[in-house]
């Protein structure tokens, strides 16, 4: 047997045990995802839902959680900041009587390299104001969408 038949070479069942492994490993993967979908309003599950479901999700957490502030969807930058040249609308605006306490956006897997995020971010920073961001690829728990608000917003 050469050098490179013994560094580089396979034999036929290790090749078809990988093969297995990865399938078992797809299989269980579409499982996960399929249940985290189903299970996205239990509290003891994660919620990994679309990103239009992510919104309402939220949406219901500000309605229920954190109902005597007042918050607005799909809000201008330039309300935030009537300087920034660039940057698209704010998912959600939370505002206590009127002044702006928190920014929220919905974020995909660009993330802040997005100039509609990055806009948001630095008009955030700008003014002092808490810039919280969930990713929509990511599971959460509603507890842990709810603790994450209420520690980073300080609301």
């Amino acid at each position: 047997m050469g050098l490179f038949s013994r560094l580089f070479g396979k034999k036929k069942n290790q090749t078809s045990c990988t093969v297995t492994a990865g399938a078992q490993r797809q299989n269980q993967q579409q499982q996960n995802n399929r249940s985290n979908q189903s299970n996205m309003h239990n509290d003891d599950h994660y919620m990994n839902p679309p990103a239009a479901d992510l919104r309402s999700e939220v949406r219901s957490i500000f309605n229920i959680e954190f109902s005597m502030y007042q918050v607005q969807e799909n809000v201008e930058i330039t309300q935030i900041d009537p300087s920034a040249n660039f940057g698209g609308p704010i998912d959600f605006a939370v505002y206590n009587n009127g002044r702006l306490v928190a920014i929220l956006m919905l974020l995909n897997q660009k993330g802040k390299r997005n100039k509609r995020i990055y806009g948001a971010m630095l008009a955030a920073q700008k003014n002092g104001i808490p810039f919280l961001n969930l990713y929509v690829h990511f599971p959460y728990s509603r507890q842990h969408a709810i603790a994450y608000i209420r520690r980073n917003a300080k609301i």
